[in-house]
């Protein structure tokens, strides 16, 4: 099977997990390609038997980038069977539970943006980093109460926080290689 990664990228935390996913379907036995979104469009997409589109969701939506790859190519890529994923920081601490996310940020974005259901699909956590942050972001977090829930459970938030779903991303890679 040849299968195509697409994903986009705020801060990198969905880079690894989209570099992890291919890892696994190689591992399976699958060609796979992976692109970065930013890095332009250009991308054939016809020669692959499966695409999975994975984006980090910032402010509650796919990067700018993802939903201006699927708006330019939304016809072509609904005539292949899609996987999705997103890394999101929301169900952290019970913030939100993981369907009320999966529902939101997955099902509830692709038909908004016009794509098929997904053949398999997950949420796979987050990364929190916030010496990586600007002003803004810094803010808008702050005014959502992140920091503060952060400290309450111990964590330091001078310090990298990874949350993502490792064994979700082997769970995904499963559900891909049975299509």
């Amino acid at each position: 099977m040849k299968i195509l990664v697409v994903y986009g990228t705020k801060y990198g935390s969905t880079a690894a997990v989209a570099d992890d996913l291919a890892a696994k379907l190689r591992n399976r036995g699958a060609e796979v390609d992976v692109f970065d979104i930013k890095t332009g469009n250009g991308l054939e997409q016809s020669s692959y038997d499966h695409i999975v589109l994975g984006s980090s969701i910032f402010v509650g939506s796919w990067t700018k980038e993802m939903q201006d790859f699927i708006a330019q190519n939304n016809q072509e890529l609904n005539r292949t069977p899609l996987s999705y994923f997103v890394c999101c920081g929301d169900m952290i601490f019970g913030r939100s539970d993981i369907e009320d996310c999966h529902q939101r940020y997955v099902i509830d974005a692709i038909h908004r943006m016009g794509l098929a259901d997904p053949a398999t699909s997950a949420v796979l956590g987050g990364f929190f980093d916030f010496s990586r942050y600007g002003l803004l972001v810094k803010a808008v977090l702050q005014a959502r109460g992140l920091p503060r829930d952060m400290r309450q459970n111990g964590i330091d938030i001078s310090k990298p926080y990874d949350f993502r779903d490792w064994a979700g991303v082997e769970k995904l890679a499963e559900s891909i290689m049975k299509y």
